[in-house]
């Protein structure tokens, strides 16, 4: 009858073993157990001890994952291993002879409780039986050898050496580590996101720094191994970033692929739309950007824009007239909104798993006083310990540059890169378009018949010069120069500021905008040179240079020559030489004018050049850049010259005049305005100071007055004039 009670007390004492909430007592009760039925000895005992814990730490590692589980398996490790130490140390770690035990540390409880099952303890003899067993009413029915029974060992139990105890459990520690970490790093797989993988890390840090346990980890630790012990640093704290890393690269890989994929569509789409017959309207926006930048959109201006100043607005959520001033049309924007919105929701995912940052601590209420008395840390400091503004970069030596960061040298890597492959798909479309226009400009300009001259031909200007006989009378005649390019020059420019303004041309780079240029200049060159070629070779059947025609060609070269000659920012247009190329050709075609015509009609036909370059700086601005488009300032035009096209256009809704040059009506205008400026200040004379101050629009007429005294601005310049006026 005893063999089945036996092998059920083992049973049930190795299954307490295997329990990570079992307290000490009963743990210690449990070894005791086996260690009298087995008559085993306290190395035995240990040894069991750490074999139930490692098939502990098995079943929980082979347990069914499903989502929140793994962090309560991952948790239930730590709490296991923990555990483990801090019983072994409560069970078999006895104080070294000669050192007073810490209370706060129990040690040596199998020990203990071994001698008071054993009666070697006096407190233990009297029987196994608990006292509340003796008060039923059949205790006095079992026989004395039951009652009074006291188990004993064959052999005596000594304690156990730090040596042997502290390799012991090293070795087991190393063996539960490898698998541990295998079957951490297979749970970790199914951690899908780095929230997850977060909730999982503070969890186990809140488990392992809790207060009950962290305040005797370490001596227990230094007791049992002889040195501190971080399970987290040595078990699951580079398994956490390789999945940190995995999931870093999945979820960029992702991003990139689908951000691929999105370009894809869009790209096929619009060859799609482009090859059909009848594009969509959104298509057509994304063909011509100067539709979608003159298009109206209810998104144009954000929601907040009636009260909100751009100040308080934050730098993210931008209005439609934003992106329009940036050439960004829907098909960009929804591309760079897509990839946005997936690059925020990975950047939120990390920051899960990055260490928030602490609070900034209170400060006593005592810092009020500097913080509304600023000058008193002055005062106290001294001029010494007054911060000062850094000087800006431009005063700096040329040597000194500002230190970069890696991060920010980083990006600024890849900055360069995008900007380096944007100027490189801007070099192709510049090529393709320069290429395009100027054999169209070729074709029209090496037509030799006469239909195909007058075709081209433009109005001329009459002009009267006075010119002196041998006998010093002065003789009335007429001359006709041209004042307008041809018709084939003015479709070339045209044409060429209109592909611009399909590809948003007030966004172009200046780099490729002067690669355009010098291009089409080129190609244009190239052109006349053909002309000159054709010309010189005097077949019959070819149509004669006349001088009318020299003088038009002539003056077209130079026209041309003037708005597509690159001008970088540090080179001034008067200081543009002139290619050997031109200077060919125009000597070529001055050689079929009169020398004398020639030498009366320079002075004029650089006049009509100027002034054609002049009304046109607005209409080809995106050609000619802010060069010319105020030139000739100073000059007072004559009264019968007509005022420049652009502001003659009906349709002045929403924008005042373009700003062109407005100097020759101010001279006009401030005679009057003195005079009205002291007609106003003899009456403001009269009227109290009081009254003054309370008419209506006295503060514009002070800034007014102000703004008259002032050097000349940049408000000087006719339209936003009428801003401060």
């Amino acid at each position: 009858a005893g063999s089945p009670g036996r092998s059920t007390i083992l049973q049930e004492s190795k299954a307490l073993l295997r329990c990570r909430t079992g307290s000490d007592q009963a743990v210690a009760e449990a070894l005791c157990a086996i260690m009298l039925l087995e008559d085993s000895s306290p190395r035995q005992a240990l040894a069991d001890f750490l074999l139930a814990r490692k098939m502990a730490i098995q079943q929980l590692l082979n347990q069914p994952h499903h989502g929140a589980g793994i962090k309560a398996q991952v948790c239930s490790l730590m709490e296991l291993l923990t555990t483990t130490l801090y019983q072994a140390h409560a069970l078999f770690y006895t104080v070294p002879e000669g050192m007073a035990p810490d209370p706060a540390l129990p040690c040596g409880l199998l020990f203990s409780t071994l001698e008071s099952s054993t009666g070697q303890n006096p407190a233990g003899r009297g029987g196994v039986l608990e006292e509340d067993l003796k008060l039923s009413s059949w205790f006095k029915y079992l026989p004395e050898s039951v009652v009074e029974f006291q188990p004993a060992l064959r052999t005596l139990a000594h304690p156990i050496s730090q040596e042997y105890l502290r390799e012991t459990l090293q070795q087991w520690i190393n063996m539960c580590s490898d698998d541990i970490r295998t079957g951490v790093r297979t749970l970790l797989v199914f951690v899908k996101s780095m929230k997850g993988l977060a909730g999982i890390r503070d969890a186990v840090w809140e488990l392992l720094s809790s207060e009950p346990s962290s305040h005797s980890w370490e001596p227990v630790c230094r007791r049992l191994l002889g040195r501190p012990v971080s399970f987290w640093e040595e078990l699951l704290q580079q398994l956490f970033l390789d999945r940190l890393q995995t999931l870093t690269k999945e979820g960029f890989d992702s991003i990139s692929s689908s951000s691929e994929q999105l370009l894809a569509v869009a790209l096929q789409e619009l060859e799609v739309q482009g090859s059909s017959g009848a594009p969509s309207k959104q298509m057509q926006l994304e063909h011509d950007v100067a539709l979608f930048l003159w298009s109206e959109s209810p998104g144009d201006l954000p929601g907040d824009a009636a009260w909100l100043s751009v100040g308080q607005r934050g730098p993210f959520p931008r209005g439609g007239l934003a992106m329009k001033a940036q050439a960004l049309t829907p098909c960009v924007q929804s591309f760079c909104s897509c990839l946005d919105s997936k690059l925020k929701a990975r950047l939120e995912d990390v920051l899960c798993y990055l260490p928030q940052e602490g609070s900034a601590p209170r400060q006593p209420p005592r810092s009020a006083l500097p913080e509304l008395c600023p000058h008193l840390q002055r005062c106290v400091l001294g001029r010494a310990e007054v911060p000062k503004e850094p000087r800006s970069a431009k005063k700096l030596g040329k040597g000194k540059g500002q230190e970069v960061s890696p991060e920010l040298a980083k990006w600024q890597g890849v900055k360069a890169e995008l900007l380096q492959q944007s100027l490189l798909a801007y070099q192709l479309w510049s090529s393709a378009v320069s290429k395009g226009l100027v054999e169209c400009f070729t074709h029209t300009l090496l037509l030799d018949t006469a239909g195909s001259v007058l075709a081209m031909a433009t109005n001329w200007d009459e002009i009267e010069i006075q010119e002196e006989t041998e006998s010093g009378s002065s003789v009335t005649s007429k001359i006709r120069l041209p004042v307008q390019p041809s018709w084939h020059v003015q479709c070339l420019l045209f044409s060429l500021c209109q592909e611009l303004n399909r590809v948003g041309g007030h966004t172009l780079p200046k780099v490729t905008l002067q690669e355009l240029l010098r291009s089409c200049m080129a190609e244009v060159l190239a052109a006349y040179e053909k002309l000159l070629e054709q010309k010189q070779q005097k077949r019959p059947d070819s149509f004669p240079l006349t001088q009318s025609r020299a003088l038009q060609l002539l003056y077209d070269l130079r026209y041309l020559s003037t708005i597509l000659t690159a001008k970088s920012e540090d080179t001034k247009p008067s200081r543009i030489k002139q290619d050997s190329g031109i200077e060919k050709i125009i000597d070529f075609l001055e050689g079929h004018i009169d020398p004398f015509d020639l030498d009366v009609f320079t002075p004029h036909l650089n006049s009509n050049l100027n002034r054609l370059v002049q009304r046109t700086s607005v209409l080809f601005g995106l050609l000619t850049g802010t060069e010319h488009q105020y030139t000739s300032r100073g000059a007072t035009p004559s009264s019968q010259e007509l005022h420049n096209i652009l502001p003659l256009a009906s349709s002045q809704i929403r924008f005042g005049l373009l700003p062109l040059s407005m100097s020759s009506s101010r001279k006009s205008k401030a005679t009057a305005r003195s005079t009205e400026r002291a007609q106003e200040q003899a009456a403001a004379a009269v009227l109290p100071r009081e009254e003054e101050a309370a008419r209506p629009g006295s503060l514009f007429r002070q800034l007014l007055s102000d703004d008259e005294e002032a050097a000349p601005s940049l408000f000087k310049l006719g339209w936003l004039s009428g801003m401060s006026k």
